[in-house]
Parts: structure tokens; C-alpha cells; sequence
């Protein structure tokens, strides 16, 4: 399971972001709980995480600003940048279980 913490905004930003941190960090706490039980993982990305500046394909770092929707590399790959996003989330998700053997090991990413 991935969480990936994203900022919430609204006229009152600091009272959104409390509450919003408070629920979801009750939600983790429980995903948390109860994966132990199965032997699943939990995978928190983190916040500042530069996800959707990040190409999928080469792990190329580029500059992009909010109103910028596709991610045109070098090495050829033009993405959207809300999937690129998920593909690099999957990508850090799959590492981090690298340790519990094949299944969590992202080996079917690199077949």
C-alpha cells in the first residue's frame, strides 16, 4: 500500500492542513495496524518528493512548472505528467520491498 502526502489548500490553509493531516494520519495508523497482521507493507512517500518532475523512464530531473501538464525527456519519453507521477510512485513502492523477495521486489517493472 502507498500513501503519498499531498498539501491541502482552501481560504483557511492551516486549518484544512490540520485536519486533513489528522484524519489521514489516523487512516495510516489503522492501514498500519492492520497490514501488520497480514505481513503487507505500508510505503509513505515522501511529501517534498520531486514525483512528477522526475522521468519514469531515465530518472532525469526537469523543470516543471504547475501549468505544465506533459513531461517531454531527452531520452524520448513524452508523458503525461499525473501518470509519470504514478509510475515513478510505483516504481519507489516497489523498491522499498525489495527485501521481502520477488513478489515485492518490482521485478515485474523490470520484465
Amino acid at each position: 500500500m502507498l500513501f503519498y502526502a499531498h498539501e491541502l489548500g482552501g481560504r483557511n490553509g492551516n486549518l484544512a492542513r490540520s485536519v486533513g493531516d489528522a484524519g489521514m494520519r489516523m487512516f495510516r495508523t489503522q492501514m498500519e495496524y492492520k497490514t501488520s497482521m497480514t505481513g503487507a507493507f505500508v510505503y509513505v512517500h515522501p511529501r517534498f518528493a520531486p514525483s512528477s518532475k522526475v522521468c519514469s523512464g531515465c530518472g532525469q530531473l526537469h523543470d516543471m512548472p504547475l501549468g505544465k501538464d506533459i513531461l517531454s525527456c531527452d531520452c524520448g519519453l513524452v508523458i503525461d505528467r499525473d501518470l509519470n507521477a504514478s509510475l515513478i510512485l510505483e516504481y519507489a513502492a516497489s523498491s522499498a520491498v525489495s527485501a521481502c523477495g520477488e513478489n515485492g521486489s518490482g521485478a515485474a517493472l523490470a520484465a
